[in-house]
């Protein structure tokens, strides 16, 4: 059980920490889903490498068309998302699976409905125009 000091602690230290004040700010905080997360739109470089690999191979001999070029880079953008996006959503679930609600993966059942905290990470997934859930 938490005492009564580290729960004033807790409360004093989350007054001082509670997000960005100004509106410059918050419009910064408002984007860091571009930059982190399982969407972020930049790339690491064992993606770039991936992305390369593919782009060699769906573009092959027609890589000098421009246009050909073009789509087949946005093919293999899209293909190394999807499957980061993939892998995120099977560790999500597979962290659910061995945590949430006592379940165990290999012998007992499976939980009726998930968690809150899953759907939430789940919903950030969704391509949708509104504001992305961070987990």
């Amino acid at each position: 059980m938490t005492s009564e000091r580290v729960k004033t602690a807790n409360r004093q230290n989350a007054q001082a920490s509670n997000g960005p004040r100004t509106a410059a700010g918050k419009q910064r905080a408002s984007q860091n889903a571009r930059s982190h997360g399982p969407t972020a739109a930049r790339l690491d470089a064992t993606a770039d490498a991936e992305v390369a690999r593919l782009f060699n191979r769906i573009a092959s001999e027609h890589a000098s068309d421009p246009e050909i070029a073009d789509a087949a880079r946005t093919l293999a953008e899209a293909q190394v998302s999807l499957a980061r996006i993939m892998s995120v959503k099977a560790r999500w679930i597979r962290e659910e699976m061995e945590t949430g609600n006592g379940c165990v993966i290999s012998d007992g059942p499976l939980p009726a409905y998930p968690s809150g905290a899953l759907l939430q990470k789940l919903e950030c997934l969704r391509p949708s125009g509104r504001a992305t859930v961070h987990p």
